[in-house]
C-alpha cells in the first residue's frame, strides 16, 4: 500500500541491442496510432490531411547554414549547465574557464562542418543509461 510499482527495464546483452529495442518499441507504438487516425479521417470523410507531417513541403528548402560567430559559440558555452557526460571530451566547467582559447577552434569546426555538410561520427554518439 502506498508504494508505487517500478516498471523493470528490458534486459539485453548489449547497449546496442537495448537502444534498438527502445527504438523498435517507439516505432511500433506510433504505427497503430497513425493508422487509427487515418482510419478515423477516412470514415468521417475529412478532407483535411490527417497529419500535418504528411502535408507536401512547398517552401524553399534549407540548402546552407549561416556561419556561426565566436560570440555565438561563447554565449552557448557560458549558458551551458555545469554537467558532465562520459562522452564529453572536456567537462563544461573547464570548457567555460578556457573558452577564450577554445571558442575560435570550436567555431572553425562548426563552420567547416556546415561548409562540407559533414558531421563527424564523434558527434553522432549517445550514451544510454538505465
Amino acid at each position: 500500500m502506498g508504494k508505487q510499482q517500478q516498471t523493470p527495464s528490458p534486459s539485453s546483452s548489449s547497449d546496442l541491442e537495448l537502444s534498438n529495442s527502445f527504438a523498435d518499441f517507439f516505432i511500433y507504438k506510433v504505427v497503430p496510432i497513425r493508422d487509427g487516425l487515418r482510419d478515423q479521417n477516412v470514415v468521417k470523410g475529412d478532407s483535411i490531411a490527417f497529419l500535418q507531417a504528411d502535408v507536401e513541403f512547398t517552401v524553399t528548402p534549407l540548402l546552407s547554414f549561416k556561419h556561426t560567430t565566436n560570440d555565438e559559440i561563447r554565449t552557448i558555452i557560458q549558458k551551458a549547465q555545469n554537467k558532465f557526460c562520459e562522452l564529453d571530451p572536456i567537462p563544461s566547467n573547464i570548457l567555460k574557464q578556457c573558452s577564450d582559447v577554445v571558442v575560435p577552434l570550436i567555431s572553425d569546426i562548426v563552420n567547416t562542418s556546415f561548409d562540407e555538410k559533414i558531421v563527424s561520427s564523434d558527434f553522432k554518439q549517445a550514451l544510454v543509461k538505465n
